[in-house]
Order: C-alpha cells, then structure tokens, then sequence
C-alpha cells in the first residue's frame, strides 16, 4: 500500500483518477461493502501494477551445496 501511495503522490493525475473513482463508488459510506470494493477497477489496477513492479515477497535463490 505505501508503494502503491508512493506512485500515486508522483503521478498526480492517477491519482485524481482513482480518487474520483473511489468518491463516485464509495461516497460517504463508514463502511465499504463488497460490491463496493468490487466496482473499484481503476483502484485494482493500481494496486496490481504497484505489486508487479515492488513484490511484497523478495525472491530467494537456492544453490546445493553439492552435486
């Protein structure tokens, strides 16, 4: 998510976007319900292109010892 902030901050026109897109979904509602959060597409890809590009698990490389 701080990722996902991160790039959002340093592109401020996606993030008027995925702002408007959550104003226009949510409103003024305390609590989101799951169709809610559903409709949120442009949100969704932020946060998936934020995960492809800062994985939240690094990769591991494993080497024997021995043949």
């Amino acid at each position: 998510m701080s990722f996902a902030l991160y790039y959002l901050l340093k592109h401020p026109e996606h993030m008027q976007r995925a702002r408007a897109e959550a104003d226009e979904v949510l409103g003024m509602t305390a609590q989101p319900t799951f169709d809610q959060v559903q409709r949120l597409r442009y949100v969704r890809q932020v946060l998936q292109e934020t995960l492809r590009l800062q994985p939240t698990v690094p990769v591991f490389n494993r080497y024997p010892y021995r043949d």
